[in-house]
């Protein structure tokens, strides 16, 4: 991504949400095919799609037909959560816990890395790994090895794990303070469930309060594991981005659809309802 790299006839990039527009044009120039792979396309791409002006290949079936149970957690449902939770441990499978933040701060509403992974530690003692970006490359890859081969089956981690982790038998995530992860990102963490097939939990702990909207939407994220309509969520939320020909913002209100402008999402969604009714 940082050097010239010729010329291309097609450009396949997988994970579209991880680059930015000026990365994918740098690969593309102005003649090269684009192809672009994602559980959770960018709202920018998303209202192209919309509007049409990207042909869009749905894939809506895995290789290993899957059943994941989404379910928010508040402090009193904790208890029933972590009986799960032992009773997938003693069986042999894997636990993801994705917090927010790597360490503590002053900011104790948040879950770290280091009090969490202390905290699981005194409930199954000898079977905790962690892992943050903080850490060696080397280290995340042995704490990871460990979780695979056995040697521990709880691992702690930040957004490091979100995309590109494969862990036979994971069959739960925790996600803790649910409420600090977008829409994209959640559905990216529950894609870790499971990836051979059969059964997966995920859940999203909120240790305090949230308010309607931000409750809203984590229900839409649990409701579906479609991330076509929960692109069409994200973008609804965060906006389209700029739609122009040389516009590089992937998220926001855009200012191209009318002349000086700015164009709310809310104000897309009903145009593409009348476009429906019209076609």
């Amino acid at each position: 991504l940082h050097r010239p790299v010729g010329e291309f006839d097609v450009v396949v990039v997988d994970e579209q949400q991880r680059y930015s527009v000026d990365q994918r044009n740098a690969l593309t120039g102005n003649t090269a095919h684009l192809i672009e792979v994602s559980a959770t396309p960018i709202p920018r791409s998303m209202a192209y799609v919309l509007y049409g002006a990207m042909d869009v290949i749905p894939i809506t079936q895995r290789h290993s037909p899957q059943n994941i149970r989404s379910s928010i957690i508040t402090p009193n449902g904790v208890r029933p959560m972590l009986d799960k939770v032992r009773t997938l441990v003693d069986a042999g499978h894997r636990i993801l816990v994705v917090c927010p933040k790597r360490t503590g701060n002053d900011d104790e509403t948040l879950s770290s890395v280091s009090r969490v992974t202390a905290r699981w530690e005194s409930l199954f003692p000898g079977r905790i790994r962690c892992a943050d970006s903080s850490m060696d490359d080397s280290v995340i890859a042995q704490a990871i090895d460990d979780i695979i081969l056995g040697r521990a089956q709880i691992l702690v981690a930040t957004t490091v794990v979100e995309t590109g982790l494969n862990i036979p038998q994971l069959r739960g995530v925790i996600v803790t303070n649910g409420d600090r992860f977008g829409v994209s990102q959640l559905h990216q963490i529950r894609g870790r469930l499971a990836r051979e097939g059969g059964d997966g939990w995920f859940w999203v702990y909120l240790p305090n309060p949230v308010g309607h909207k931000t409750m809203e939407r984590l229900q839409a994220v649990v409701s579906t594991c479609e991330g076509f309509e929960l692109s069409r969520l994200d973008m609804s939320i965060r906006g389209a981005g700029d739609l122009s020909a040389q516009g590089n913002r992937q998220h926001g209100a855009s200012d191209n659809l009318i002349y000086n402008r700015s164009v709310p999402s809310g104000l897309l969604d009903e145009m593409f309802e009348h476009l429906a009714v019209l076609t």
